[in-house]
């Protein structure tokens, strides 16, 4: 049995086999879809220090793709008939860099002619897909665009098309960059989020040269308009070995190669895998703390408070503590796993349910706790870290 990893004498590790409580980063978007549907889009952040801000000199970070008209629609009339899928191919979108601010597209394309230049503006459908953004039961369309103003740049950009009976409404332009690859392009489970895997091109190489820099970024596109609320980037290079995976085992330490204590630019660096924070610019229940998530490692959430990870969350997967606990584990497994420093109480949101708290006895250890959330049967998440971040119920409070 082990979960104290700085005690060998002891255990080295922590159980992982059952959830109980809602996700915190989802807590979060739960809450920023409810405001949105109010027609004004909010979202958390996290903290902006030179640790886990998304834009910072380092050469090797990817900036935050921009919003060209934050939080904004624009309305186009319905060219035909059809699903928002099928007018995405057909209507009207706000393009930076186009003579006109905007390219009606025809068939999923656009040839303009620029004054003064014998090479046309041009764009068309690079990929889209069908998806129910805004929860109300009919797919949408989210759309992404590749223009060129007739040099060598190919610039890329995300757009949502919400088709009405008799109007369509087209999200604001996020712009991702010029020339870049685009690995992924996927709709999550809900709340509008979109999400974009490409590879850039740091500020240390040309952009004729091939992209150094692999980047994710979650977008939230509604009604109201689309953001960036979820960004981050490793150097290519970083990503050969990836040392965090699916078999990484928690510890009072932290997971896997990432500890706590770390910024996200070490974690990042440790985890060989892209770790996407909050991005700045958006009212916070805590300016300083939020959670960061790991690329292609669904369930895993890192609390950032004050520019350090303080704790680590599992809400879904098979990741377990090094001592065997996990989602699915008994309340009883874990009692016997940790005999005697286990205490437990009473689930605040979850009938029945319980907090499972171990508390380390050692004295270099009195800042550490394991909390197993359950449902008063089996584990429904967990989380390690310090206090007093690890007992936050509700994200960071």
């Amino acid at each position: 049995m082990e979960i104290f990893e700085q005690q060998p004498q002891q255990w080295t590790g922590i159980p992982a086999d059952k959830p109980g409580r809602p996700s915190p980063v989802w807590l979060a978007f739960a809450i920023v879809i409810g405001m949105a549907m109010g027609g004004a889009l909010v979202y958390f952040t996290v903290d902006t220090s030179p640790e886990t801000a998304s834009t910072t000199s380092d050469p090797t970070v990817a900036a935050t793709p921009t919003t060209s008209a934050a939080a904004s629609t624009t309305t186009a009339p319905i060219v035909q008939s059809g699903s928002a899928l099928d007018i995405a191919y057909q209507t009207t979108y706000p393009v930076e860099g186009s003579p006109n601010g905007v390219v009606a597209l025809e068939n999923g394309s656009a040839e303009i002619t620029m004054e003064g230049s014998a090479t046309p503006f041009t764009a068309k459908v690079a990929d889209a897909f069908a998806s129910d953004l805004d929860g109300d039961g009919v797919d949408d369309a989210v759309v992404m665009l590749v223009s060129n103003g007739g040099g060598s740049g190919s610039f890329y950009s995300v757009y949502g098309v919400f088709a009405d009976p008799d109007q369509t409404v087209i999200s604001n332009e996020i712009s991702l960059g010029d020339r870049i690859t685009v690995d992924g392009f996927t709709a999550d489970s809900g709340g509008g989020i979109v999400k974009v895997r490409y590879r850039d091109h740091s500020e240390s190489v040309g952009l004729a040269d091939d992209p150094d820099l692999l980047v994710a970024s979650n977008i939230q596109i509604l009604r109201s308009g689309a953001v960036v609320v979820m960004h981050g980037s490793i150097p290519i290079a970083d990503t050969a070995d990836p040392q965090l995976s699916e078999s990484s085992k928690i510890t009072t330490g932290g997971l896997g190669p990432v500890r706590i204590g770390m910024s996200v630019a070490e974690a990042t660096k440790a985890a060989g895998r892209v770790i996407l924070t909050p991005t700045a610019g958006a009212t916070a229940a805590s300016p300083d703390c939020a959670f960061a998530v790991v690329d292609g490692l669904p369930g895993v959430a890192f609390m950032v408070n004050n520019g350090v990870i303080r704790r680590v969350d599992i809400d879904e997967g098979t990741i377990s503590t090094s001592s065997g606990a996990h989602i699915g584990s008994t309340e009883q497994e874990i009692k016997d796993l940790f005999p005697g420093i286990i205490t437990v109480s009473d689930h605040a949101y979850v009938e029945g349910g319980h907090y499972l708290t171990l508390t380390p006895t050692a004295e270099n250890l009195k800042d550490d706790r394991v909390v197993f959330e359950t449902d008063g049967q089996v584990v429904t998440s967990y989380r390690a870290g310090k206090v007093p971040e690890v007992g936050y119920i509700e994200g960071c409070a």
